[in-house]
């Protein structure tokens, strides 16, 4: 299993590092959205229900992934 831990160490995609990234934002506003929704006595479970798994998925690929050695700007993100 720690053989298996340590290769998944070394994945190089910065695509998915900055998706990431990506979930990570769209869960933060999800969890504004609700505070907004909280405030005016909307319901909050549509925007809140999908910012557990957008977290859990951002961190993953966050941290899993690093930047690629021949990544360039010019590939569109």
């Amino acid at each position: 299993m720690a053989h298996y831990l340590g290769r998944l160490k070394n994945l190089h995609s910065t695509t998915f590092k900055v998706l990431g990234m990506v979930e990570l934002l769209f869960a933060f506003l999800l969890v504004l959205i609700s505070v907004i929704a909280l405030i005016e006595d909307e319901p909050v479970e549509p925007f809140i229900l999908p910012v557990i798994p957008l977290v859990v998925l951002g961190l993953i690929q966050y941290f899993l992934f690093k930047e690629s050695r021949n990544f360039r700007n010019v590939n569109g993100l």
